[in-house]
């Protein structure tokens, strides 16, 4: 058996492949906060060059609003969009069981049923994300296996 296989050099092709993929994101990130923040794309590299901010720090640099919890996040968004009420609900739901405990090693095979008798008939759910015809595919990502398409 060997033992010594990931700490092999990476290939080329991979470091070049991580390394336009790294940027990609860092640059999509950068015109994120350029566009919320009605700043220049130079302003904002002044601001990040690469760092990693606290929230107390990101608010001192006009990065954020105000600082807080989800639940404060919620109740902003909910404020922004004039929704006085509304519900939370977490996913997965999991019951101290047997059968629930072993359905955490495959989370995905009942959330699509939960998520989808939770929500109201108007939602069209779920397009599975490897059936995405997209220009991004071949870009290192982090995704559920599902979308909401809201309409």
């Amino acid at each position: 058996m060997q033992w010594d296989i990931p700490f092999e050099s990476i290939s080329p092709g991979f470091h070049k492949s991580a390394l336009e993929g790294i940027e990609h994101v860092y640059d999509t990130f950068k015109q994120r906060v350029a566009d919320g923040r009605n700043l220049s794309l130079d302003e904002v590299e002044k601001i990040a060059q690469g760092r990693v901010w606290t929230g107390v720090q990101a608010k001192e640099n006009g990065l954020v609003d105000a600082l807080g919890g989800l639940n404060d996040a919620l109740e902003a968004a909910a404020d922004l969009a004039e929704i006085d009420e509304y519900n939370l609900t977490s996913y997965p739901k999991i019951e101290a069981d047997f059968d629930d405990i072993f359905g955490l090693m495959n989370p995905f095979s009942t959330l699509k049923a939960e998520i989808k008798s939770a929500l109201p008939k108007e939602f069209s759910l779920f397009v599975e994300a490897s059936k995405l015809n997209n220009n991004i595919a071949h870009r290192i990502q982090t995704r559920v296996p599902y979308l909401l398409d809201i309409k």
